[in-house]
């Protein structure tokens, strides 16, 4: 098991405070919002919301490491609770993902009215499903990365038993899992949202993660969605994985690919402000933002794609890819990386193999 303490490294500075926003139906949201040492407004920053799964909250392990990550680096992160669950307002039995799509515009708007101009948008399992819903008809968010997302929401309905469908339209009602009913509004608007034509009216660049033992969400909804998505995109499936990444090296790389991917397509800075060194030394950050700048995420080797994330095959394994390191390998990136799509598993295996 990975604790907060060893998955969220700190920097002295930042700081956390406690939020309460109102989603766009008019619910009371709570949240933390992390801010990141910095001489500037931090909400002149891009900022990354973190949208937790079903019968989660924004406390989840997870969530938290990647709040400290992204805000150690430079970022302003929020996590919130959706309506029903945690600290939030508003009754269990009336969740669907329509009303949590508004919960995570009220969330968006909120940092927008603090001065926030550009977004990323974590989200896990079923907030995955939220946040590409919500992305596609929102050009502000310029970095997405779902992490076992449901692509295809009827396959909840198809993977449960018929008896027991039949039985939820007729009462009305259904226990879930966590022992909370749902009112027979999510199964109809299961039937109402359509999650591939919103990946296909993406704008932001987006990272699919999954674990290839889920057996809560199939491996099979990643690949959907991922064909379904524009460039620039990236797909990472990781073998041996469950839904919860609940070995601790899975969840350690699914962090390093997030933050990595989040560095890398929602810039803390311009080109201009950082000009062209000859040398970007370990010490060396933004004037901007102060985030380091000697990191894999502002490498021109770093590929999420890859098993380390680093096309360079002499280069010795780093494990945070967000922070400064010593790689001798280093070289500062253009612009930021585009991911071809990835054709098959035998491409990804290929791929495997020329790096040894």
């Amino acid at each position: 098991m990975v604790s907060i303490a060893t998955a969220m490294p700190q920097r002295n500075g930042a700081t956390t405070e406690s939020v309460t926003m109102t989603s766009r139906r008019g619910i009371r949201l709570a949240g933390v919002l992390h801010l990141p040492e910095t001489t500037r407004d931090p909400m002149e920053l891009p900022a990354v919301v973190l949208c937790h799964g079903m019968e989660s909250t924004k406390e989840g392990t997870k969530h938290q490491a990647l709040a400290a990550r992204l805000t150690a680096l430079g970022y302003v992160c929020l996590r919130f609770d959706f309506s029903y669950v945690g600290e939030s307002g508003g009754r269990f039995e009336d969740l669907t993902i329509s009303g949590e799509v508004e919960d995570l515009g009220g969330a968006v708007d909120y940092l927008a009215a603090r001065g926030t101009r550009s977004f990323g948008v974590v989200g896990s399992s079923l907030g995955g499903t939220v946040a590409v819903l919500f992305a596609g008809s929102d050009p502000r968010v310029k970095a997405l990365v779902t992490i076992a997302a449901v692509a295809l929401p009827l396959g909840i309905v198809a993977r449960m038993d018929p008896a027991a469908v039949a039985a939820w339209r007729e009462s009305g009602v259904r226990v879930a899992e966590g022992g909370g009913t749902l009112r027979r509004d999510f199964l109809d608007d299961l039937e109402r949202i359509d999650v591939l034509g919103a990946a296909r009216r993406l704008t932001a660049a987006t990272l699919v993660t999954h674990g290839e033992d889920d057996h809560v969400v199939p491996v099979g909804d990643a690949h959907a969605l991922f064909a379904a998505l524009p460039e620039p995109k990236a797909l990472a499936i990781t073998p041996k994985c469950d839904h919860r990444y609940s070995d601790p090296a899975h969840l350690a790389n699914l962090l390093d690919r997030t933050v990595g991917w989040i560095a890398t397509h929602l810039p803390l800075g311009t080109r201009t402000d950082l000009g062209r060194p000859e040398r970007v030394g370990r010490r060396d950050t933004c004037p901007r933002c102060h985030g380091d700048l000697r990191t894999c995420g502002h490498c021109r080797f770093y590929d999420p794609r890859l098993a380390d994330a680093c096309r360079e095959p002499h280069a010795e394994r780093v494990l945070d890819k967000a922070r400064a390191n010593f790689c001798d390998y280093f070289s500062p990136a253009e612009a930021p990386p585009v991911a071809e799509a990835s054709a098959s598993p035998r491409d990804a295996l290929e791929r495997l193999f020329k790096r040894r």
